[in-house]
């Protein structure tokens, strides 16, 4: 549930950036340190959204490895 809640609120945050991003670059360039201040904070979002999706992806497809365990009988 706390996933769910953390991946929501990211994805608000990234869409919110995007937009800023669009609305600001319409601007002159007057805004330009404006603009490229937002375009980092949207390129560190989505790294941080596809590293997200990378590790819940990963957690789902592959099982943890076996522990391992060694019967006494091959210790002979």
């Amino acid at each position: 549930m706390r996933d769910g809640v953390t991946r929501d609120i990211n994805s608000t945050l990234y869409n919110y950036a995007i937009l800023r991003l669009h609305a600001l670059k319409k601007k002159k360039k007057k805004n330009q340190a404006n603009v490229n201040g937002i375009g980092k904070n949207v390129k560190r979002l989505w790294l941080l959204r596809d590293l997200e999706e990378r590790s819940s992806a990963g957690a789902k497809t592959d099982p943890p490895p076996p522990p391992h365990f060694f019967p006494s009988f091959f210790c002979l």
